[in-house]
């Protein structure tokens, strides 16, 4: 196990740090939203009722706004703005054990809805609900979650570790 420089640690566990991954998150995600809709800043800002100047602001970084407006501006793009506070110690703790400090939710999904086509009847239900406690429990522990061939294991998935 490594052990994080005491800088990279401070700079995790700062406020500023997160702030601006958030921001730079959502700069993303509208950007994204703009090319493959082909639409201006200005069209944004028609279609939200604000001025183009608002979306510049929140597009540059500037000010702190309202989580109402971040959140309307996430819907109004056709987004889900998903909230997910993970426990500082345990960030800092995958840091060390050189994993990622940042959670790709698109990959997660993606994983997680191949395993479940694997639970097609009710029994599986028990243990369905199980590896969904496990994933929101700890996201750093997905590779605690092994595929079996059908043969070995009657669900088909085990937990390991």
């Amino acid at each position: 196990m490594n052990k994080l420089n005491a800088e990279l640690e401070a700079l995790y566990r700062d406020s500023t740090f997160w702030e601006e991954y958030i921001k730079t998150e959502f700069f993303n995600t509208i950007e994204k939203y703009l090319k493959e809709n082909k639409m201006s800043r200005s069209d944004l800002a028609k279609k939200l009722g604000v001025s183009r100047g608002y979306i510049s602001q929140v597009m540059n970084g500037e000010n702190d706004h309202r989580l109402s407006k971040l959140v309307e501006l996430a819907t109004a793009i056709g987004r889900a703005p998903y909230l997910y506070l993970k426990d500082m110690d345990t960030v800092i703790e995958n840091a060390n054990d050189g994993k990622s400090v940042f959670i790709d939710f698109e990959k997660i999904e993606d994983y997680y809805s191949s395993c479940e086509s694997e639970f097609d009847t009710s029994r599986d239900s028990e243990l369905r609900s199980y590896i969904e406690d496990i994933k929101e429990a700890n996201y750093g522990s997905s590779s605690n979650i092994i595929r079996l061939n059908p043969d070995q294991l009657d669900y088909g998935y085990a937990i390991h570790g």
